[in-house]
């Protein structure tokens, strides 16, 4: 048997071998997260699990003007365009980042005192949040080149070290001190200095150290018109938790903390299916293969609905398990978030239309609608009906997020290649269908045995349509290679 897995694996194509590594090292890294939330939030009140989650938050909006996302849309492109020269166009947005990054950290030093007294973190942090940037977004840099080039192995490796130091670094920080939220807040960013650093020099040697000025501007001229796309995705993805810190307090911030990091924990397939999917898809546009994509990234969309109804069913277990019953008000938040995760998967997929295309003024409008909608919604919501309504207030904006994009994807592409390349008919179906499966389980939460007769019932429709689903996995290894 073993002998034949092998020998199935060798046979593999290189897409589909990264596309499983990539599964796996994702299912580690979201596995031992998943392992250590029930760690966190017993060893930390909901207080100081909510300053944790509230200092992420802010992490992600500053990071966003320190690299402004280089690493994203703009550095695969980059990477299709100067395919010849990847370990020079890698360090060239290395070095973009370190100088964005100084140039920032010194402006706050200016205003120090009123970006404290707004953000609610201390000088100490904050500095220590900028070195924490400096110094991750090279593996970023690193690992996105290898996946490009299919070359797996240091990817896997580097992962599964950090995945596990990382976490075992924050426990040890969390019982050795008495202020257990600023404790994992540390304890993050040495690790992400210490091992970024690594990553930090690799970059430099690969590079030879050079930079390269058409790499800069190209990357610069692309994504710069992007700055208010990306600060939009980020506060559509972190307002929610300032917000609630603002009105609420850490408390309910973390009660909401817990609750969106169990929904997003299904980012662990988008996530992956995405990073794999990037490099076929670029390589698909280029020898006009739009079937396969179509085929693929539709196959892919239905079989997605199964885990995330499943997920969504079983909430309340879920956050007994992993928070424990104090946190059992927070269920309701899993709904809309589960929903918001499949929008966010058919919105990657129509990014990479667009970034591939290189049409990307409407991906600004669009984010900043969403973004403005999201803040909008939550100030007036969150003080009538508590923090649950901030995960239905980011579902609303991610489904003005994710149609706009469909709609834009679907006109560039008509207009570069005289046809559409999905279905908008089969896309409503998938929504209306994960919609519909949120609004029932919303309602059953108190009816145990109902669900578990609901989660029953999905097992026997999977048994008995197994061939229909058998044959969709067939069809997408037939056509991702």
């Amino acid at each position: 048997m073993i002998d034949k897995l092998l020998n199935k694996y060798k046979g593999m194509s290189l897409p589909l071998k990264l596309t499983m590594w990539i599964f796996i090292c994702t299912c580690i890294q979201r596995g031992i997260n998943i392992i250590t939330v029930p760690i966190f939030t017993r060893l930390m009140s909901q207080e100081e699990y909510g300053q944790f989650s509230v200092f992420m938050s802010w992490q992600s909006i500053i990071e966003i003007l320190v690299s402004l996302r280089l690493y994203a849309g703009v550095y695969n492109k980059g990477l299709n365009k100067y395919s010849d020269k990847m370990n020079e166009y890698a360090l060239t947005m290395q070095y973009i980042t370190t100088i964005l990054t100084f140039i920032l950290c010194s402006i706050y030093m200016i205003f120090r005192k009123q970006v404290e007294s707004f953000t609610g973190l201390s000088t100490t942090i904050t500095i220590g949040m900028f070195a924490e940037l400096l110094l991750s977004t090279p593996i970023s840099y690193w690992s996105i080149k290898e996946r490009y080039k299919y070359q797996y192995k240091g990817f896997v490796i580097a992962t599964i070290i950090f995945a596990i130091v990382n976490p075992i670094i924050g426990i040890i920080a969390v019982l050795s001190s008495d202020n257990k939220g600023e404790a994992r807040i540390y304890a993050l960013i040495w690790v992400q200095i210490i091992y970024g650093l690594i990553f930090y020099l690799i970059n430099c040697i690969n590079g030879k150290w050079k930079f390269n000025i058409e790499h800069a501007k190209f990357a610069l001229i692309f994504n710069i018109p992007l700055l208010p796309h990306y600060l939009s995705e980020y506060i559509l993805n972190s307002s929610d938790r300032i917000m609630i810190e603002k009105m609420q307090g850490y408390s309910y911030a973390g009660l909401y903390s817990v609750a969106y990091g169990m929904g997003m924990i299904l980012t662990m397939l988008t996530t992956s299916i995405n990073q794999a999917l990037v490099p076929w898809m670029y390589q698909s546009f280029k020898h006009k293969k739009f079937e396969y994509v179509r085929k693929v990234t539709t196959a892919i969309g239905m079989i997605l609905i199964i885990p995330l109804s499943i997920f969504i069913i079983l909430a309340p277990e879920m956050i007994n398990i992993f928070a424990g019953k104090s946190y059992a008000p927070s269920i309701y938040v899993i709904p809309p978030v589960c929903c918001s995760i499949f929008i966010l998967f058919w919105y990657t997929i129509c990014a990479n239309i667009e970034f591939f295309y290189e049409k990307n003024k409407f991906t600004m409008y669009i984010s900043i609608v969403g973004a403005l909608c999201n803040i909008g919604l939550n100030y007036i919501l969150i003080p009538k009906f508590g923090f649950v309504a901030a995960g239905y207030t980011t579902l609303i904006s991610y489904m003005i997020y994710g149609i706009g994009h469909l709609l834009f994807s679907q006109i560039i592409f008509y207009k570069s290649e005289g046809r559409y390349l999905f279905s908008n008919r089969i896309y409503i179906s998938q929504l209306f269908l994960i919609f519909s499966v949120s609004i029932v389980a919303s309602f059953l939460y108190e009816f145990v045995l109902v669900r578990y007769i609901l989660c029953l019932i999905i097992v026997i429709v999977i048994i008995y349509y197994r061939n229909i689903i058998l044959s969709l996995i067939q069809m997408i290894r037939d056509n991702y290679k």
